[in-house]
């Protein structure tokens, strides 16, 4: 096992759009605007922002944040309090970005136009995205999880930190905003993480 210093990012709850969906919102062709560029490489925080409502009971949540640039599969990540809050059932929601079989849909509104996916509500699962060097220089290929120590008088050993390898990404942890609340993170710590 090796140690590095990584960076933890906090995700608040937000939406990755395809480009069917985008277009079935904002109209065709439409361009999503640029706000903030964020640390892993090619993506984007929007100026543009839904709300969403759980057709079961009404109950929603507004002003929630597009990330771009457009992805296949249209998908929603939530904290584990948003699913709470919209009576949604959580234990079928914890996943990886990307998998999103056999999870609930939502309606997504902005200003009067509504579409409904039926498929892609998740509640992203902590990872570490991590870089081909890094993983090269640690010779970590068959790795799957890492841990992070955390410091402070709320702190911790996260485990089961799923590890996202790419060559274009930024070493980074991504927590949640109900884990980094917990831990009283703010996001921009760094913390020993264990590969």
């Amino acid at each position: 096992m090796t140690i590095i210093l990584v960076p933890i990012e906090v995700s608040a709850r937000h939406i990755h759009l395809s480009i069917e969906d985008k277009e079935a919102l904002f109209g065709k062709d439409y361009n999503l605007t640029p706000k903030k560029y964020l640390s892993q490489s090619g993506e984007f925080l929007c100026e543009e922002k839904v709300s969403i409502i759980n057709k079961i009971n009404n109950k929603f949540i507004e002003n929630i944040s597009i990330l771009g640039p457009e992805r296949k599969n249209t998908q929603v990540e939530l904290s584990t309090t948003d699913c709470i809050k919209l009576g949604m059932d959580k234990n079928k929601m914890y996943r990886i970005s990307g998998d999103i079989k056999d999870t609930p849909g939502i309606i997504i509104k902005y200003k009067n136009t509504e579409i409904e996916i039926l498929k892609g509500v998740i509640i992203p699962l902590r990872h570490l995205h991590i870089d081909d060097n890094t993983v090269d220089l640690y010779a970590m290929q068959n790795s799957v999880y890492a841990s992070a120590f955390i410091d402070g008088i709320r702190g911790c050993i996260l485990n089961n930190i799923i590890i996202r390898q790419s060559s274009k990404a930024k070493l980074a942890i991504h927590i949640d905003t109900d884990e980094a609340n917990c831990l009283g993170l703010n996001g921009g710590e760094i913390v020993k993480c264990q590969i």
